[in-house]
């Protein structure tokens, strides 16, 4: 996340340092009196329209805080950014305050080193907030991240990205919970589909991968092995009417060795090429007795006599 973010950011090695030097004047008339730290989301909102629009959607942003009233320093530099808050002795910014950048961006919360640590909001130019805890300028611990789009993620953060335990909804109703590394789906999660489709399983790199159970919304089944997000392996599939097939897939097809079985007992087991009998195969009548034949693209083209 913050990786890709223009709005926290070190120049070099030096740490910025607030001050009344060349590039910064004073906005005395702010701290003439003291402020219920909640004006201070009020008085400085984003001035991105986008990121605007997202502060009211999701409302006033709370320190989570004992302490009510502060007084804050506010410094303005030529370059166009603005401070409003607390400061060390060492003119570092220190405790609560809010953060403008030149192109809109905002960060209000909690500060230590000058470097936002704690419990802070971040609000995007592009409409897109963060709001949860943060260690040195990173979103690290739990965290919630609102995007422009409507999608939702609700979670654990490491280094700027998703990883651990996290839910994220969509706009439409669509819904994922589980485990994430380094910013993307992996490990067991379920996915809910706003279709009413759904997965229980395995996720790699964000992608269906490994084992687990896929329920289309029509109440198709398919319990198996993944490779990124194609059936592939072995698995079971099941249709609403009763047929059933166990066996290899690949690429999304019946692939290998498989059994195909029929509502009412015939049985089809031998070799399939990406979706047809092709090869040598066994048919299993419903009165039990067995042919063997050679199949070519779905078709018989040889009966094998035993």
């Amino acid at each position: 996340m913050g990786t890709n973010c223009t709005c926290i950011r070190q120049k070099g090695d030096d740490t910025e340092i607030l001050s009344v030097e060349e590039s910064m004047i004073k906005e005395r008339s702010f701290i003439t009196k003291e402020r219920d730290e909640k004006e201070l989301d009020m008085l400085y909102p984003c001035t991105s329209l986008l990121g605007r629009q997202t502060e009211l959607e999701v409302g006033l942003f709370c320190f989570k805080t004992d302490q009510e009233k502060f007084i804050p320093d506010a410094i303005v530099s030529s370059e166009g950014w603005k401070y409003i808050g607390e400061k060390d002795t060492q003119g570092f910014k220190s405790g609560r305050g809010v953060f403008i950048w030149q192109d809109g961006s905002k960060y209000i919360g909690c500060y230590r080193n000058n470097k936002a640590n704690g419990y802070g909001r971040l609000v995007y130019t592009t409409g897109d907030l963060y709001e949860g805890e943060w260690v040195d300028d990173r979103a690290h611990g739990k965290g919630k991240y609102y995007h422009f789009n409507g999608s939702v993620y609700d979670g654990n953060w490491i280094d700027d990205k998703e990883h651990g335990f996290g839910i994220e909804t969509w706009k439409d109703g669509a819904v994922y919970k589980g485990s994430y590394k380094n910013g993307l789906k992996s490990g067991y999660g379920e996915f809910y589909w706003a279709d009413g489709s759904s997965y229980k399983g395995e996720f790699l790199d964000g992608n269906i991968h490994g084992r687990g159970i896929y329920h289309w919304s029509d109440d198709r089944v398919y319990d198996g092995e993944w490779f990124n997000n194609k059936m592939n392996g072995m698995g079971k599939f099941v249709w609403p009417d009763g047929r059933v097939y166990i066996g290899e897939y690949e690429n999304d097809e019946k692939h290998g060795i498989g059994e195909y079985i029929w509502p009412n007992g015939k049985k089809y087991k031998g070799q399939w090429y990406y979706g047809q009998q092709h090869g040598k195969g066994d048919i299993t009548y419903p009165d039990g007795s067995i042919m063997s034949y050679t199949w070519e693209n779905g078709k018989k083209v040889h009966t094998i006599d035993e």
